[in-house]
């Protein structure tokens, strides 16, 4: 029988496509399907504001209490970086009219306006 090996996190290959995801909760662990795993990721509707100028880690957040935002509704934040100095928001407002605003940080300091999108 092969002896078991305990390999440091650090030393697992980089793999850009997977099947499942592995994950612990509390004590246990466990696999996400690929399918499952950005489901997986979103943020709920907390108590407090989001702070969106503090939000840099790529997430999707559902919630209608909001700080630097375009406006201070329910809502959903996207938040898609490409590095640590550059990242991109999206904010939707849903309702009868979508509606839709972006930015970008970059510089690793400056957040920009917030730009609005028409959709029709």
């Amino acid at each position: 029988m092969a002896e078991k090996q305990d390999i440091p996190m650090n030393q697992f290959p980089i793999w850009s496509s997977m099947d499942y995801v592995y994950v612990e909760r509390g004590n246990s662990q466990g696999k996400v399907h690929k399918s499952n795993f950005l489901s997986a990721l979103v943020l709920g509707n907390k108590n407090e504001p989001y702070d969106c100028n503090e939000i840099k880690s790529g997430c999707i957040i559902g919630s209608s209490k909001w700080i630097n935002a375009p406006v201070n509704t329910i809502a959903i934040l996207e938040t898609i970086p490409y590095s640590e100095d550059w990242i991109i928001q999206r904010f939707s407002v849903p309702g009868s009219t979508l509606r839709l605003f972006t930015r970008s940080f970059y510089n690793g300091s400056t957040w920009s306006e917030w730009k609005s999108v028409n959709i029709t």
